[in-house]
């Protein structure tokens, strides 16, 4: 597939909510995808999808919460204009924390087919922004060299079936529903947005690095054990 992941040490949250599955029958992943809004007052309004079918265009499964009658009064500015008139936006990884770039995503299109060629810390967050919020968003290139410019030096590892099945995370029948198990909530706590902020600050290396040490700390503890 293409996709680089970076996983983070089971201290952070990120790490602990990821609810990506590989379904080996299917030979298809689900990835967690969060979303976040521009919420009331000039807050961050979250929704969370625990498991999205790589092979779902994205509109549609934004559409299902724009249409839930619960979400819709508080998403009602999205709803109004839909989807065709939403941007919906994946943060570069690694970028200087000054200088954020986001890849457009195409909301008709299929996720995994544009993850290709992209870095991911743990799960996809997309952005969904309307027009009169894009400016203030910094944009890589055209659609043709995204690829090339969001994967970038070696990769901590490449999704495939092998490391999901290796690291645990593959699973048999999990419920079809992209939506199900969606929730909402207004921002992060404090402790997610303290960790969200440290990530961004990481360079590529640092966080690396960091992946490398909590490796070796748990090496160790196992030796200890033994």
């Amino acid at each position: 597939r293409g996709t680089s992941l970076v996983l983070l040490p089971g201290s952070f949250s990120r790490r602990r909510t990821n609810t990506t599955v590989f379904d080996s029958r299917q030979q298809r992943i689900c990835w967690r995808v969060e979303w976040r809004l521009a919420g009331t007052g000039g807050g961050t309004l979250l929704l969370t999808d625990q498991q999205v079918d790589e092979r779902r265009p994205l509109g549609d499964v934004l559409s299902e919460h724009l249409c839930d009658p619960v979400k819709r009064q508080r998403l009602k500015a999205y709803a109004q204009l839909g989807v065709g008139q939403l941007h919906l936006l994946l943060k570069k990884e690694f970028a200087p924390a000054n200088a954020a770039q986001y890849f457009e995503l195409d909301a008709v299109r299929p996720l995994g087919e544009q993850l290709g060629g992209k870095t991911l810390v743990e799960f996809p967050t997309v952005h969904v922004v309307t027009a009169a919020e894009l400016d203030i968003y910094v944009l890589v290139g055209s659609t043709a060299d995204a690829a090339a410019a969001g994967g970038g030096g070696q990769p901590a590892c490449i999704v495939d079936s092998d490391y999901l099945a290796a690291s645990g995370a593959e699973q048999h029948g999990y419920p079809a529903a992209a939506a199900d198990g969606a929730d909402m909530a207004d921002g992060m706590d404090g402790s997610t947005l303290l960790e969200q902020q440290l990530l961004d600050a990481m360079s590529k290396d640092d966080l690396l690095q960091l992946v490398a040490a909590a490796g070796d700390d748990e090496d160790a503890d196992d030796s200890d054990q033994r």
